[in-house]
């Protein structure tokens, strides 16, 4: 296939030769999608910017093994997704990638994935728990942010920064366990957190202003 932009099946994607079939946009009403592996022979290897961007019909999406990067807003309100395997192959997850997917309920972050984008997961206001995976070392701003219904987060100890506003306005998280590897919590990282009482973390954490809602109990870990 030559380089170019062409059509498949509602699909619509950028080929360049070496590195595969990028998805752009997608034009059909599939309520349940599966991307395919192969376009005309050719791995499918990236979802691009906002590829589905506001495809409110959408309901699941099966995403193939052959996908490395899931771009910025590329789900982003996606409002009736209510789910989406992240196969083993993805390393990026950009920016504001599943934002506003106010009905997704689960996700499973694999531990391929060596970067999650600010605000990726914003807004998901069914998100009830997540666990990241030891392969991320910082958790970008915004990254969780109004996660409403997010009761358990688990910071892995491959973490070593929790960007400001991380988990901010996840009003069900009630306590926090936050490893010594983490050195810095940033501002208003927790703030909204309105039913958090209490946080175990490291002495040497250097946290935000208003990194935390007031009258949080601190303990300390060392």
């Amino acid at each position: 296939m030559k380089n170019g932009v062409y059509a498949f099946k509602g699909f619509e994607f950028e080929a360049v030769r070496g590195r595969g079939i990028t998805i752009k946009n997608y034009t059909g009403e599939a309520e349940r999608l599966v991307i395919p592996e192969k376009i005309n022979g050719v791995l499918v290897t990236a979802i691009g910017k906002r590829a589905f961007f506001k495809r409110e019909h959408l309901t699941g999406i099966e995403i193939p093994s052959t996908i490395t990067v899931i771009g910025d807003w590329a789900f982003a309100e996606c409002r009736g997704l209510t789910g989406a395997a992240i196969p083993t192959s993805v390393t990026v997850i950009g920016e504001a990638a599943f934002a506003w997917c106010g009905s997704l309920s689960r996700v499973a972050i694999p531990y391929s994935v060596a970067a999650i984008g600010k605000w990726a997961f914003a807004w998901c206001a069914k998100l009830i728990s997540v666990v990241i995976p030891t392969s991320i070392t910082v958790i970008e701003e915004g990254a969780f942010s109004a996660c409403g219904s997010l009761a358990r987060v688990a910071i892995p100890a491959s973490v070593t920064a929790i960007g400001s506003r991380a988990f901010a306005g996840c009003m069900n998280i009630t306590s926090l366990d936050i490893p010594v590897s983490v050195a810095a919590i940033g501002e208003k990282a927790f703030w909204g957190c309105w039913n958090l009482t209490s946080v175990h973390l490291s002495r040497k954490t250097e946290v935000g202003h208003e990194a935390f809602p007031r009258g949080v109990r601190r303990t300390y870990n060392d």
